[in-house]
């Protein structure tokens, strides 16, 4: 995006696709994502790896995945009106150095 007419702004084309298959509660995934870059006229694959498991109930989930740039891990709890509360911990494990990784919180709510 450029906001201004002194330079031109490139949004680098990605490719994404993957898969799962539930096998009972327990759902692995893999994924590849090829980004064209602009920056050094570098190209990129990433490749990712997860797996999801819930509870008998389906009220708890647990999931933990991986890239080429970071670990993640995270969990689900559903409650009974409909409600979902996610967490999820991402760790960079690329070249970025001395930070203790992201916390992210996701609320849902079916209607």
């Amino acid at each position: 995006m450029s906001l201004g007419n002194e330079s031109e702004g490139i949004v680098p084309m990605k490719i994404n696709a993957g898969s799962s298959y539930k096998i009972g509660r327990l759902t692995p995934a893999v994924g590849i994502t090829y980004r064209n870059k602009s920056i050094n006229e570098k190209k990129e694959i990433n490749i990712q790896a997860g797996v999801e498991f819930w509870s008998a109930s389906e009220d708890i989930g647990l999931r933990g995945g991986y890239n080429t740039y970071e670990f993640t891990a995270g969990a689900s709890f559903r409650f009974l009106s409909g409600g979902q509360i996610d967490y999820a911990f991402i760790y960079p494990i690329s070249s970025i150095k001395g930070i203790m990784g992201n916390h992210q919180i996701g609320l849902t709510w079916k209607l």
